[in-house]
This record gives structure tokens, C-alpha cells and sequence, in this order.
């Protein structure tokens, strides 16, 4: 098993001219204790197994282009799990699925207003090209301590969603994990409805260091064609079978 390690923190004056730094977010998934409760007992033992996995994700960022993707062991992992025993079609039969973690991948070019992805979302694989997302977060006049990091918090309500966000403005990058950035200063904590990023290590240097823009070979679709493509095939299977594949709305 991998151990996070504490946060290092290297600042050799952060200048305009050399942006760089490099970050570690873990991501859990979130969970009603009443939903946890209504599950059987097979479902709830999976999701206990599923969101201890410690899910680490990198973030480069240097001279207004960032990269956010899986670290390397949690890129496309395979792993199996007991499907529960209500859908099963005989009686006390046991049935193992194998899952596997998906690549995820977001490239943000700030000064271009660009952003790539490469996400699975409802068991679909998606590759896209868009603009920025336009968070429209406002500001709190609130403060917490994150990893040694004085922090300010921010809230969105953007595309249907309720969005907590905690960034430290003396790390002066617009930068965050996955699609979320817009802030002036580092996103270290972000809480969707259905997900919890953390930041739990990051760099910060003068060095510059090469950020390549991955090359998306597949067809390209927007951010909201992404998700209303997902939504409709989660829904459908939902309707035909009374249970669907995992979708996320943001």
C-alpha cells in the first residue's frame, strides 16, 4: 500500500516569469449515509473497498499550461467485484465483475482559453476539445488551514451543480484538479456533490519544465455534449434494468 506523504513545499520566490509547479490531489467519492444504509449488504461492502483505493492524481502547471491525469497506478487499473446478489438470475448465485479504473486526462492552455479531455463517463470513453468551463465562483469571506496553506473559500452554482472550492493566494496560479480553475490562486480542495479532491503534496520551483499537448486521435466532443450523451445512455439503461453505469454529472 502507497502512503501519502506530508506536503513539501519549496518556494524560491514565485515569479511571473517561471510558474511551475507540480501537485499530487487525492479524489473520494461522496456518499449519504442514508444512501449507504439503503444499499445491500454486497453494494455497501463494494463501495467500503472501492473508495479505500487511494486515488492519486498529478497536476503539472508551468507558464499558463496545465496537466491534470491519473498518477500511474490508478491509470486503467483492472480489479474485480461481487455483483449484488438481487441481480443475479438464479438464486444464491454469485457473480464477480471486473472493473478498472479509467485514464483521465485534462490539458488547459489558460492563454487560449483551451481545454482537452480525455474521461469515461456511463462506460462511454470521451475525448474533448472545448473552452475553459466558466465557474463564475464567488468568494467567501471565509478561511481554513489546508497542508500548511492558508485558504480562501469560493462557491459555485455553475451547470446545475453546488461546487465548494478552497484555493491559497500565495500560490498565484488560476490552476486546480480536473475541469475546475478560475480562482486566483491554487485550488487545493474541491467538493462536488458527489466527489472530495485534496490536495496532499505539491512542488514549487523556478525550473521550467515541458508540458507536451496530448494529441485526442478519436472524435471530439464539448463538455455539455459529453454530458447529455452520458446522461441519455445512463438514463436508458437505468429504465431498461433498473440500475445503470456510473454517470457523473460534473
Amino acid at each position: 500500500m502507497r502512503f501519502l506523504i506530508p506536503i513539501f513545499f519549496v518556494m524560491l520566490g514565485f515569479k511571473t516569469s517561471a510558474q511551475t509547479l507540480k501537485a499530487v490531489y487525492s479524489v473520494k467519492k461522496i456518499v449519504s449515509q442514508e444512501r449507504i444504509d439503503a444499499m445491500s449488504e454486497t453494494a455497501r461492502n463494494n463501495f467500503e473497498e472501492e473508495n479505500a483505493r487511494i486515488k492519486l492524481y498529478s497536476l503539472d502547471f508551468c507558464d499558463g499550461i496545465s496537466l491534470y491525469q491519473n498518477c500511474a497506478e490508478t491509470k486503467n487499473r483492472m480489479y474485480q467485484q461481487e455483483v449484488p446478489a438481487e441481480y443475479a438470475l438464479k438464486e444464491n448465485e454469485k457473480i464477480t465483475a471486473v472493473n478498472r479504473s479509467f485514464e483521465k486526462l485534462f490539458f488547459k492552455d489558460f492563454s487560449q482559453d483551451l481545454m482537452l479531455f480525455k474521461l469515461n463517463n456511463s462506460g462511454i470513453d470521451f475525448q474533448g476539445k472545448d473552452n475553459l468551463l466558466k465557474w463564475k465562483w464567488q468568494i467567501i469571506e471565509e478561511s481554513k488551514e489546508i497542508k500548511g496553506f492558508k485558504c480562501k473559500k469560493a462557491v459555485s452554482d455553475a451547470y446545475g451543480g453546488k461546487f465548494i472550492a478552497w484555493f491559497a493566494t500565495e500560490i498565484p496560479v488560476k490552476a486546480g484538479p480536473e475541469k475546475f480553475d478560475g480562482l486566483p490562486g491554487l485550488i487545493l480542495s474541491v467538493q462536488t456533490s458527489g466527489e472530495e479532491f485534496t490536495i496532499e503534496d505539491v512542488i514549487i520551483s523556478e525550473k521550467s519544465i515541458n508540458i507536451e499537448k496530448p494529441i485526442l486521435k478519436d472524435k471530439t466532443v464539448t463538455w455539455l455534449e459529453m454530458l447529455t450523451i452520458a446522461r441519455s445512455k445512463f438514463e436508458g439503461e437505468k429504465s431498461f434494468n433498473g440500475f445503470g453505469t456510473k454517470f457523473s454529472a460534473y
